[in-house]
């Protein structure tokens, strides 16, 4: 329509699907710092700032998986993530979305490739009573995994 202009209020009024959302790289901060404590995980900062800092959040940099990695090798950790994920979705009217990761790399901690699974299938299912965004699994493997299990 000529002569209409969308607003950032309009745009984030619109109903979404997010196809392609990494789980590991969709942690808050606050999280990230909470499962550290919880777990005895070492993470380059201390506070949500510096941690925003030390992982260049909004720039273009390398990858996250190391570091958040360290503090998702729980079952309550995947879960608690995966239910967060949901959430920030919703609040963005996201209504459909798809949630990538590799089990193989939540493994460190002991955990068994199906533990992963449900976990993070558990979380989003519950998510999606709670907050109402559907939401599904690109589960991944990884070719060349004992790089990343190290």
């Amino acid at each position: 329509m000529a002569g209409m202009e969308l607003t950032l209020s309009d745009i984030q009024r619109l109903p979404k699907t997010d196809l392609h959302v990494h789980l590991d790289g969709s942690l808050r901060l606050s999280t990230m710092l909470e499962l550290a404590e919880e777990q005895g995980v070492q993470l380059p900062a201390d506070t949500p700032e510096g941690l925003r800092k030390a992982l260049h959040c909004g720039e273009k940099a390398g990858s996250l998986v190391d570091t958040t990695l360290k503090v998702l090798q729980t079952a309550e950790a995947l879960y608690r993530v995966a239910h967060e994920l949901s959430e920030d979705a919703a609040a963005e009217n996201v209504r459909y979305m798809e949630v990538r990761y590799s089990p193989m790399l939540h493994t460190r901690g002991g955990l068994r490739l199906t533990t992963v699974v449900e976990a993070v299938l558990a979380g989003l299912w519950d998510a999606q009573k709670d907050y109402g965004v559907v939401g599904n699994a690109i589960v991944c493997g990884i070719l060349r995994h004992s790089e990343h299990l190290a």
